[in-house]
């Protein structure tokens, strides 16, 4: 059967060859011969359906190649490691560290590696991979911390808001990175974001350190007069708010960026951007208990027109709450409007999820 199948991956008819890939993953049993059959397929971006590429479905032959390659897990480790120096292409090269951290780690081999890509390699999205796939992959001790912090002055933007993400990864253990964290929130410059398949959203960098900071949490407290200077100062509405969330992650539930969220909610205009509401209902959701403030505030926005508020409203109550929301929340399991639904859904669900492991709220 596997030699069949090996055979399949090598023909000309795409769905062939993507149903090879995925029956592939099945056979971890064997991954000497099978491992190396779909490293070789990574790099295809056939496809099986009519229309536009944009718009397709992602489910190209080297997407069910990668996923098989996950599925058979650390016996597929030491072949794509060996490709990070001998991958022919960029498209396979992107596929290697992503299905490498997929699979995780650690995997010590792959370290050195990963970090000349990081260093030297010539195109952005390869070094952006290659450092996510590092932390993903090197192992747990204080050099990675001295690592990413080198990584903050990187030449490329998007180099030092993935390390600052990566820092605020790492919370607490990343207090020796605050100071040059704090220096990046003088950082202007713009990188990118990919917020779905198809989309990108610019940021600058010193929303990055803003949000590292938070996630160190009340370590990082010598960053608060920035960060008040920020939130109150900043020219950008995203960037003022990023700050208030990390001081309310620092300070606790009577912090000052708490109140100017609050604040922003109750001030916020009747045609206010739905998608920036949402973000910061989801942000205050994040916040989980120490939010408990901002309740009044998020109940209301509940009935709101617009889906994408409702919904917001609806994740943060849940994470504010706990199973003391469910009573407010079921209804919008009716909701006429499927994101809200799907939100609601995944709230009950989570409960009920709680409440089988025997840690509920």
């Amino acid at each position: 059967m596997t030699d069949t199948l090996l055979t399949q991956l090598k023909s000309s008819d795409v769905g062939e060859r993507l149903q090879a890939a995925e029956a592939l993953g099945e056979r971890a049993a064997e991954a000497e011969v099978v491992v190396p059959a779909l490293i070789t397929v990574l790099d295809d971006r056939e496809y099986v359906g009519d229309g536009h590429p944009s718009f397709a479905p992602r489910r190209t032959v080297g997407v069910a190649a990668s996923e098989s390659l996950v599925k058979i897990g650390k016996p597929a480790t030491s072949a794509l490691v060996a490709q990070l120096n001998a991958a022919a292409n960029e498209a396979k090269l992107h596929s290697v560290l992503e299905t490498l951290r997929k699979i995780g780690g650690p995997a010590p081999e792959a370290v050195p590696r990963l970090e000349k890509l990081v260093e030297t390699h010539e195109t952005e999205s390869i070094r952006y991979a290659a450092l996510v796939a590092w932390a993903t992959l090197r192992e747990q001790n204080a050099d990675a911390v001295a690592y990413l912090t080198a990584r903050l002055k990187d030449e490329l933007p998007g180099m030092r808001a993935h390390a600052a993400k990566l820092l605020g990864e790492l919370g607490a253990d990343s207090l020796p990175a605050v100071d040059q964290l704090v220096a990046l929130l003088g950082d202007d410059a713009p990188y990118y974001v990919a917020i779905s398949d198809h989309a990108l959203d610019s940021r600058p960098v010193r929303q990055g350190a803003a949000s590292a900071l938070g996630m160190i949490g009340p370590k990082a407290k010598s960053a608060t007069p920035s960060l008040l200077r920020m939130m109150r100062e900043d020219d950008d509405s995203r960037v003022q708010q990023e700050a208030a969330l990390a001081l309310a992650r620092i300070e606790g539930a009577d912090s000052t960026g708490l109140d100017f969220l609050i604040k922003t909610l109750d001030d916020r205009p009747v045609d206010e951007d739905s998608m920036r509401v949402s973000d910061l209902l989801f942000a205050l959701g994040e916040l989980g208990p120490v939010a408990s403030r901002a309740l009044p505030q998020v109940t209301a926005c509940l009935h709101d027109r617009n889906p994408y508020v409702r919904g917001g409203a609806v994740s943060a109550l849940a994470a504010i709450s706990g199973r003391e929301a469910i009573p407010q929340i079921k209804p919008f399991l009716a909701d006429d409007d499927a994101f809200v639904r799907a939100e609601a859904n995944g709230a009950i669900e989570s409960f009920q999820d709680k409440s089988s492991d025997g840690d509920g709220d």
